[in-house]
């Protein structure tokens, strides 16, 4: 399966992921299901049950990058 095409802002919104404790990727907004429907449909991101309001991207959930969403920017790790 080739690599999906990502936008800078999906490729930056990656690569910030890799810095937040858990890969936990922060997003809010209108515009953040554009950005990350795409994503979670690829497997490059995952939702997880979050009762943490400042990290949830939607109410009760928030977003992790998967060990495919390192690969797709050539970021290699053991652990998802």
């Amino acid at each position: 399966m080739a690599a999906p095409q990502l936008t800078r802002t999906q490729r930056k919104l990656l690569r910030k992921a890799l810095d937040q404790h858990e890969g936990l990727i922060l997003i809010r907004g209108v515009s953040a299901a554009r950005v990350v429907q795409p994503l979670l449909d690829a497997g490059l991101v995952r939702e997880v049950p979050s009762s943490e309001a400042d990290v949830a991207w939607r109410e009760g959930y928030a977003l992790v990058i998967t060990r495919a969403g390192r690969k797709a920017i050539n970021i290699e790790d053991d652990g998802e």
